[in-house]
């Protein structure tokens, strides 16, 4: 396979290393040195290395400011603009106290996944402080589980209306509440998903009988096209690479989750993981060409295309 690219840097951070999850850009980068590409992880940003494409992986809702400095030493970034993934800023349908909604809504953690990953950075330090918090964090879930000082949440509680949502939620910024906008048809939730990298991209949709729909609990899935709309919710968003779910309500796309460390669930991983890193692989040379074509249009290689 003839391309430019002779090493790809992954900037990680340094409390989440590749080694600490199964991230799909693990088996992306094994691809990658199949083809003879040199990848190498850098995790925190304390030390250069040149590299012709730089990755940027680090799994925290907004990225730190000197993670964004770091990288922009290097000509191609992967995710440059994504470094922000708030539900304050990635969904379209939250909801407030004075709201003209009727609705059923869910309470959500402003932060992905659930707020933990930045929990676990706050929490570092004496063992004591950090057995305290964990003991206060379970006293709040079992006697309060929705309080003006909770940070995390392991569910997403939902609400009959915005009027049953306690209002200690309100005056939490660390929590947000949404509109709860299901798909449910046959019997059962759906939930969609889009991973791409560059102009690679596959869609799934999968069903489960109860939400959420996880890996654990699925009937059924399938490979689905997908619709223009998440196109411009990704240049919206700044993403190259990364995970979106989705669900199709009352024939209206409705973006739940933007994810750009995305994991797999099985280990070994399942034939259609592999297949799955194997195209979106590929998506990279589409993004350094992209860049060159930028600099000089002259030098965009013919064959490359973007998806539509």
């Amino acid at each position: 396979m003839g391309h430019h690219l002779k090493k790809i840097l992954i900037l990680t951070h340094e409390a989440h290393p590749l080694d600490s999850q199964r991230y799909l850009v693990g088996l992306v980068a094994a691809r990658w040195r199949e083809w003879g590409i040199e990848v190498k992880e850098l995790r925190g940003p304390d030390r250069f290395e040149d590299a012709d494409l730089a990755v940027q992986h680090v799994n925290l809702t907004v990225v730190p400011r000197e993670y964004v400095q770091f990288l922009d030493r290097y000509p191609v970034v992967v995710n440059r603009g994504a470094v922000d993934i708030s539900k304050s800023r990635v969904s379209t349908n939250l909801v407030g106290p004075g709201d003209a909604y009727s609705g059923p809504v869910i309470v959500k953690t402003d932060r992905n996944f659930g707020g933990r990953p930045e929990e676990a950075l706050r929490r570092q330090g004496h063992w004591l402080k950090q057995v305290g918090s964990r003991v206060l964090e379970r006293w709040s879930r079992r006697f309060a589980p929705l309080t003006a000082r909770t940070r995390t949440l392991k569910r997403y509680p939902i609400f009959p209306s915005l009027d049953a949502v306690p209002d200690a939620v309100f005056a939490n910024p660390h929590l947000v509440v949404e509109k709860f906008l299901p798909e449910f048809h046959d019997g059962c939730y759906w939930l969609r998903t889009y991973v791409f990298l560059g102009d690679r991209h596959v869609g799934r949709c999968s069903s489960a009988r109860q939400t959420p729909v996880k890996a654990a609990n699925t009937v059924s899935s399938e490979t689905i096209p997908v619709p223009d709309e998440l196109h411009v919710a990704r240049a919206r968003l700044g993403f190259d690479y990364g995970k979106f779910d989705y669900v199709v309500h009352d024939g209206r796309i409705v973006l739940l989750d933007a994810n750009r460390t995305p994991t797999y669930a099985s280990v070994p991983p399942s034939d259609r993981v592999l297949t799955l890193a194997r195209t979106l692989a590929e998506g990279v040379f589409s993004l350094a060409d992209q860049a060159t074509a930028d600099a000089d249009p002259s030098h965009a290689h013919p064959d490359r295309r973007r998806c539509a």
